[in-house]
């Protein structure tokens, strides 16, 4: 009986470490194909999403350039670069960002040349040429017709402010141009009223020169059509081009000479028109290098002249 018990025993023994492995490996193969597919979805789901997200970030670039919100344009092609920086559109975006920067910079440098009115405009008339569908093509269209407007009103004549408006028949500032028409004509100043002109505005740059706003305002009038290439601008306006001419460290000097002054006809009192040349020098604080510059410049005023 005692043999018979282990005997049975031992059987039993044997064959349950066979049924337990069989469905060991079982449910190993289950879990397996289970995590598999989970895997698989996981990574499919993924890539799908990844897909969506860098169409919807490539959709907001191309949406901030159709309508012309270049700085937007410009966050979002970092945004998409710094994202995807080998994606779909990687090499576009690279071009487009490249493109915009270059023809912002190309623009800005024209708009900041401040003093030479004539030259800004042959800039952007270059600019105009090679970009003729350029992002910054409506803000260079802009400070042209206000430019040319300015050049128009410095030369005081008929002809150059019929040739503004044919030019710009639709322009904002086609009143003012129409207005200055009744107002052309010119004869000779006397020898105090060129004194009394031709000071005022050496006076001014002096003024400029020392950083001294009271006397830089003190030369200017209540109503200024232009100045620096800016229509109607107020005296804040000349004094913030005051502080943006000292900025930096370098030595910089204004001087003007080389005065022609004339008389204008005008039915709200005489004027004067003053051409004279504006040397610009630069001394850097870093280099031994003097830069200098040799300016047209144009001024209208209305003095008072004492009998």
């Amino acid at each position: 009986m005692m043999e018979e018990d282990k005997t049975h025993f031992a059987k039993g023994k044997t064959s349950s470490p066979r049924r337990f492995l069989r469905n060991k490996w079982l449910w190993a193969a289950v879990l397996a194909a289970v995590v598999l597919g989970g895997i698989a979805y996981a990574v499919l789901s993924l890539t799908r999403g990844t897909e969506l997200t860098e169409q919807d970030a490539w959709n907001r670039v191309t949406q901030f350039q159709a309508a012309a919100q270049l700085d937007s344009l410009d966050a979002a092609l970092d945004a998409y670069l710094w994202t995807y920086t080998d994606g779909r559109y990687a090499e576009d975006a690279r071009t487009l960002r490249d493109r915009l920067r270059n023809e912002r910079d190309r623009f800005e440098r024209i708009a900041d040349d401040g003093y030479d009115t004539e030259r800004a405009v042959q800039a952007l008339d270059a600019y105009l040429e090679e970009y003729p569908d350029g992002f910054y093509r409506r803000d260079a269209l802009r400070l042209q017709d206000s430019l040319e407007f300015v050049l128009a009103l410095e030369a005081q004549t008929e002809d150059a402010l019929l040739d503004y408006l044919e030019q710009h028949p639709d322009s904002r500032f086609a009143k003012a141009a129409h207005e200055a028409l009744k107002r052309v004509g010119k004869q000779a100043a006397s020898e105090e009223e060129a004194k009394l002109a031709s000071d005022c505005i050496r006076n001014h740059f002096e003024a400029m020169q020392l950083y001294d706003e009271e006397g830089l305002v003190a030369t200017l009038s209540d109503v200024i059509s232009s100045y620096i290439g800016k229509p109607n601008p107020l005296h804040e306006d000349i004094i913030a081009y005051m502080e943006h001419f000292h900025k930096g460290r370098d030595d910089k000097r204004l001087t003007a000479s080389n005065f022609d002054v004339q008389k204008m006809l005008n039915p709200d009192g005489t004027l004067y028109n003053v051409q004279f040349d504006l040397t610009e020098t630069i001394n850097p604080k870093d280099t031994a290098k003097t830069v200098v510059r040799q300016l047209k410049g144009t001024a209208i005023k209305k003095l008072k002249i004492k009998n």
